[in-house]
């Protein structure tokens, strides 16, 4: 049994301008998939771009603490080695009120 529509060329015009509208939406739907695929796969390797750049940042900033810290040490210890007895003296000061201050709180 035909429809009332069925046949009339506007209509039947119609439903193919629908069909192909459905197909080209199908298409285009897949071409922002794989669109969406390479932009997250861009951002993702701009990310661990800048990933290895910070660590490999953090790495010479630690270096440069490290070798500043050893530099301070070998300071001391050449104060120390200079002034023996003022460093005695300054140790054993140190000792006691360190120990005055927590033993009181015992």
């Amino acid at each position: 049994m035909m429809s009332r529509t069925e046949g009339i060329p506007e209509v039947e015009a119609l439903k193919a301008d629908l069909a192909k509208i459905r197909d080209d939406l199908s298409r285009l739907k897949d071409v922002l998939k794989e669109s969406g695929r390479e932009e997250l796969a861009a951002a993702r390797e701009r990310l661990e771009r800048e990933a290895r750049k910070l660590m490999e940042e953090l790495k010479r900033s630690s270096a440069k603490v490290t070798d500043e810290g050893r530099r301070q040490i070998e300071r001391i210890e050449r104060e120390i080695e200079s002034h023996p007895l003022q460093s005695l003296g300054l140790a054993f000061g140190i000792g006691l009120l360190l120990g005055v201050l927590f033993g009181r709180r015992a």
